[in-house]
């Protein structure tokens, strides 16, 4: 499937402004980006690469947004999965054999919030603010939804106040299923992408961002304060 087409159908579906080459080029590449129009200000939607090498170009799909907070802060979630897992296995054995020796502190933090800690990575420059922010319910549930996707929080540039959210999947866990005659009807075409499971897909991650951007904006960030237990 392609990348420029899906998001081309994914707009006719749910708006925005899509920025794309036209239907001759869909076939390409992956170029394509998507502007959704919100209360809270503008979510873009657009290709991210992972990598490139001697093995290939592998593409993200990257869903992000702009945030204002009190002071620079920075959050990264990575995707879950079997691998995750048991290398958060491996961490744990590792943290018990660290206490066993007499060491102070935790070699991989939970913040606050175990149960995510066990299926993800967590890291963050503000353990404290961070325990606030993982007690949101909204994000817990969103992440279940993308178990693969992670979510990253970092200011634009150092030290500014102006920060990026964003959420990101690989883009085969969006384009998830076949490519379709691009010579059908447009009409028809749209519907097999709809029938596809795609569009809720990227409206899956699409909440996944927004709950993210609420999570890290629903609590002031002073200094010091008491963090939930």
């Amino acid at each position: 499937m392609s990348w420029n087409a899906a998001l081309y159908y994914y707009h006719l579906s749910r708006g925005g402004d899509y920025f794309g080459l036209p239907q001759e080029g869909w076939e390409s590449s992956a170029h394509a980006a998507l502007v959704l129009p919100r209360d809270k200000g503008p979510i873009h939607i657009s290709p991210w690469l992972d990598n490139y090498g001697r093995y290939g170009v592998s593409w993200k799909v990257a869903v992000t947004c702009q945030v204002e907070l009190q002071a620079p802060y920075t959050l990264k979630i990575t995707g879950g999965g079997m691998i995750r897992r048991g290398l958060n296995t491996v961490l744990d054995g590792l943290e018990q054999g660290y206490k066993m020796l007499g060491g102070k502190g935790e070699l991989t933090p939970d913040f606050g919030a175990p149960e995510l800690a066990a299926q993800r990575g967590l890291k963050s420059d503000n353990p404290q603010f961070t325990r606030w922010v993982l007690q949101s319910h909204e994000l817990r549930q969103a992440l279940k939804k993308c178990e693969k996707a992670s979510v990253r929080v970092e200011p634009l540039v150092p030290g500014s106040s102006q920060h990026m959210v964003c959420a990101q999947v690989s883009m085969t866990e969006i384009l998830d299923t076949d490519d379709y005659d691009f010579l059908a009807e447009d009409e028809k075409r749209r519907k097999s992408y709809e029938e596809s499971g795609l569009f809720e897909r990227l409206d899956a991650l699409v909440e996944l961002l927004e709950t993210a951007r609420d999570a890290v904006t629903a609590w002031p960030m002073p200094q010091t304060y008491e963090a939930p237990k």
